[in-house]
């Protein structure tokens, strides 16, 4: 299935595997938006299916809308039919570098004005660039849409493109592909690429090469701009609380004066058909042996493609998947994956694996290899095909929770050939056969078609091992696997502004609905119940707060996450193979893990499963076994992780940064890469055993459940599968010790690592603030000015990002909890600009603490984060989270109703106040990791 990761790709043609199409036909490439509209109407297929309507303006603008009242707000997009496919050598990277110069001004709106209106209006907005397509969009209340529309047809036609605004947003975009080539996994991915396609402009990445992106002019851009954006190459995509005849005639308003053009088109040639195998292999610095192999295989739209996807699946789809059991299992790779980009033309089918220590790439090529030839050679299994579309069932449900992701799926499939490719995908799909699958295997996977990528890593001699962090209990491989929506495409793109920095969806109810019941067992578990009907999907939240990793014995930091990442390997009845085939079977999830605070609790799926779930959940938290073998199993998981992480320059630099604010005995420091090992390698099962009947216990538990459930019964089904846990009666309170304000010059760490091009930065010192504190909802003002919001309209963002270009992203935030955690600024950067960049980020901290904010940026900031909870009504996931939230902090049942108020009620005094308590610039610690030579190399 498409992954969503930075390694992925969808295509109407195969060009590869059908070198008989005439030239005439290949040249028809990239076709307008408007075109492949009037290609799909003229073979009849329908312009309104399942709720969904395309409508077509005079001047070739498609429109696909779909009403959904579930909450007040609405998705608007822009797609427009280009990305890096159009893009030639000498230019790559243009596609994206013009996204970002899209927030950079039209002739009424100057530089930044785009993202503020946007961020004080509530929205969720970014943009991003890919393969086949770029995309603008906004999240945000129903009430709203029309500011939405009348920024995005501004854009589309009166951006400006200066040239002081593109010379700034180049460095911006440097940076970001600094931090990519951080990555051996991305370097390797781009490696294979390059070699898998001679000829066809897929073989860069969306991003481009540095060379190109620091030398196409900004008149080079803006010919680019002014070909391709126009409305008959442009598809507007909303869904939500909308009256679908008033939003069209809303479209109309501001887009149907638009006059469209004819899109020059330059000719992409198609990929010859690959003769004979390709190898390519990468050195550099790094810890971990990695293998990636990959095929050719036609556009997603082939209808081959439907096998391929069940192939993948039963590859590396979860716990059951032949990787996780034969390559993970047997201790050979610490993961192991099949995925694709999902690409409109001929894409790359791909594997890959990383090393557990001790093992090498040849080990892993083979066993990839073998896998392969066993599809090749037996037919899948009925369990295996049946579990493949369950999987892709839930992952469809799951997918129109929320109206983005509703959404962001139209509006992707509209660019690679026609937008009811999601609504016919399941049906699709259930015609798949075990013989389809064996045919496509033997069809593509053979080695004249195959390209071989290893990284071989550089271990230099000598080098100082650097400090780090990390969980004993993490692996990409160990969790469950949560349902996803297949082919929701997810390739290779780039964005304005990094993922990370977008506002979390908290919340999945209104906060005008009705209250949520709470319930407290007699054993002491408290239950709360959210019913939310607009989807049969359920999902369970929860925190035990007797089993966070504040109860680690001091010699065994790690033991509380360890053993909560056990539970799921084994209970007294079930295997962890049965576990996961219970839960897979029916495309659910469960989850338990580990924290620092508790240990957290997730069970995800159909509601109709929802009797399912709780038995699971009820049986890893009450009857584990604690396998040996499986222990085992998952010590070496874990120490392949920590070895991997030592090339991590942002794990490293976190682990760091929180060693230096807090004392070795304190929760929120954490043990280095080399404490962590050594502890794993000595932890036994009766350490597990003991941490677990010492903590596990329902006196401390709280369970969120929210979906399409009736209170009753699901209070009913709780009792049924807890009701007889027996409570200890003497467990401790979660206390967290109070760390002093820190005094005196800055303490800088310098954490060398060879071979990256970006340096990861952190600073800033203890936070002094706890979740439960009156001054929590002026201190979240406070942050959002200084770094935070959408990560553009930030004081920090606005003056390290946009006018000095010296970062892609940088954010500042307090971590306060049940305990304070630290506020940090955290960013990355060339490292010949980490200095000019920390300088910058001490001035405006001091700045903003010396003269405090204005009366504007607070009014601007409580619209934003009061306008953006109604585009937080996402998941039933996300409500839980909040619920949750509410329990453990004491926040009320009533929290969602009256968390507005609590920002409405802050004032420029308070935020100035806050400030000078608060921010202690010139204090704390700075830290610096990766491949840096500045000021600072010389600190200890």
């Amino acid at each position: 299935m498409t992954k969503s990761t930075a390694l992925i790709p969808f295509a109407l043609l195969s060009y590869v595997l059908f070198p008989h199409l005439s030239a005439q036909a290949q040249k028809k490439v990239a076709p307008t938006a408007a075109a492949t509209t009037e290609t799909n109407r003229a073979e009849g297929k329908p312009t309104v299916l399942n709720g969904i309507r395309e409508t077509t303006l005079p001047n070739g603008l498609t429109i696909l809308t779909k009403e959904v009242h579930a909450a007040p707000v609405v998705y608007f997009s822009v797609f427009y039919h280009v990305g890096s496919i159009n893009e030639q050598v000498g230019q790559t990277g243009m596609s994206h570098l013009m996204e970002h110069m899209m927030f950079k001004g039209t002739k009424s709106r100057g530089p930044g004005v785009i993202s503020s209106t946007l961020q004080t209006n509530g929205a969720d907005f970014n943009a991003s660039t890919a393969f086949d397509r770029t995309e603008y969009h906004e999240t945000l209340a129903s009430d709203r849409l029309e500011t939405a529309m009348q920024i995005e047809s501004d854009r589309m036609v009166n951006s400006l493109y200066d040239e002081k605004q593109h010379q700034k947003e180049m460095t911006v975009v440097r940076s970001e592909y600094e931090a990519g080539e951080n990555d051996p996994g991305r370097a390797l991915s781009k490696a294979v690429r390059l070699s898998a396609y001679q000829v066809h402009p897929y073989r860069w990445e969306t991003i481009g090469f540095r060379s190109d992106i620091e030398n196409f002019t900004r008149d080079e851009m803006y010919a680019y701009y002014k070909n391709y954006y126009t409305p008959n190459n442009a598809t507007v995509v909303i869904v939500g609380d909308i009256d679908t005849a008033k939003a069209i005639a809303m479209v109309t308003k501001y887009f149907g004066s638009i006059p469209s053009h004819p899109v020059a088109e330059h000719f992409i040639t198609p990929e010859p058909a690959q003769e004979g195998e390709r190898r390519v292999t990468i050195s550099r610095a790094g810890t971990t042996p990695q293998v990636l192999i990959a095929y050719h295989v036609p556009g997603v739209m082939n209808p081959d493609r439907y096998a391929t996807d069940v192939l993948e699946t039963v590859l590396s789809g979860g716990r059951t998947s032949r990787f996780f059991q034969d390559l993970v299992q047997t201790g050979l790779t610490s993961g192991a994956d099949a995925y694709d980009y999902g690409l409109r033309d001929p894409d790359l089918l791909m594997f890959a694996a990383s090393a557990q220590p001790g093992h090498t790439n040849p080990e892993m090529e083979k066993a990839l290899l073998d896998e392969l030839e066993k599809l090749k050679a037996t037919p899948i299994t009925d369990e295996e095909l049946t579990r493949a579309v369950n999987q892709a069932e839930a992952g469809y449900v799951f997918g129109k929770e929320s109206v983005s992701a509703q959404g962001s799926r139209l509006g992707e499939d509209a660019m690679k050939g026609d937008w009811r490719y999601g609504e016919y995908y399941l049906q699709n799909l259930r015609k798949v056969t075990k013989a389809d699958v064996q045919r496509v295997a033997q069809k593509y996977l053979v080695e004249r078609n195959r390209t071989v990528g290893y990284f071989e890593p550089i271990r230099t001699p000598g080098a100082p091992v650097a400090p780090g962090g990390g969980s004993l209990g993490a692996s990409p491989t160990t969790g469950a696997v949560a349902p996803k929506l297949a082919k929701l495409n997810l390739g290779d793109f780039h964005m304005s502004r990094p993922i990370a920095a977008r506002p979390a969806s908290l919340l999945a109810a209104s906060a005008k609905g009705a209250l949520p019941t709470k319930v407290v067992l007699d054993n002491g578990i408290t239950v709360v119940v959210q019913e939310n009907h607009a989807t049969p999907t359920v999902s369970i939240g929860g925190a035990l707060m007797s089993a966070g990793s504040v109860f680690d014995p001091q010699d065994k930091r790690g033991l509380a996450d360890f053993t909560a990442s056990q539970l799921s390997r084994g209970t007294q009845s079930r295997s962890l193979l049965d576990i996961a085939k219970l839960l897979e079977g029916g495309g659910s999830s469960v989850e338990i893990g580990g924290g620092d605070e508790y240990a957290s609790l997730g069970a995800h799926g159909l509601s109709k499963n929802f009797d399912m779930l709780l038995d699971v959940l009820s049986d890893e938290l009450r009857h584990p076994a604690f396998p040996a073998d499986e222990l085992e199993k998952a010590r070496a998981q874990s120490l392949a992780g920590i070895e991997e992480a030592r090339d991590d320059t942002g794990a490293l630099a976190d682990i760091a940064f929180h060693n230096s604010l807090y004392p070795k005995s304190h929760p929120y420091s954490s043990p280095t890469l080399d404490e962590q090992a050594s502890v794993l390698k000595g932890l036994t099962r009766d350490d597990l055993l003991g941490f677990y009947n010492a903590h596990y216990a329902p006196d401390k538990l709280i369970l969120t459940i929210v979906g399409d459930v009736d209170t009753q019964t699901a209070v009913t089904q709780v009792k049924k599968y807890f009701g007889d846990w027996a409570k200890k009666g003497d467990l401790s309170d979660v206390k967290i010790p109070t760390v002093a304000a820190t005094d005196g010059a800055i303490k800088t760490i310098v954490i060398p690592i060879a071979d990256k091009a970006q340096v990861d930065v952190r600073y800033g010192f203890p936070g002094g603030l706890r979740r439960s504190d009156p001054d929590f909802y002026t201190s979240i003002v406070l942050d959002t000015i200084l770094g935070g919001g959408t990560g553009l309209a930030s004081r920090l963002a606005l003056s390290v990002r946009d006018h000095m270009g010296l970062v892609y992203g940088i954010y500042a935030s307090d971590d306060a909890s049940l305990g304070e955690g630290p506020f940090v600024v955290e960013f990355g950067s060339n490292p010949a600009n980490v200095d000019k960049a920390t300088a910058e980020t001490m001035r405006q901290i001091q700045l903003l603490r010396d003269k405090g904010v204005t009366q504007d940026e607070v009014a601007k900031t409580v619209s934003y984060l009061t306008g953006s909870y109604a585009v937080t009504l996402s998941t039933n996931a996300a409500v839980g989270h909040q619920l949750l939230a509410a329990q453990i902090y004491g926040l009320g049942l009533d929290y969602i109703q009256k968390r507005n108020s609590y920002y409405k009620a802050v004032t420029v005094e308070k935020v100035n106040a806050a400030a000078k308590k608060y921010l202690r610039p010139g204090t704390g610690s700075l830290v610096i990791s990766g491949t840096y030579t500045g000021k600072y190399a010389s600190a200890k």
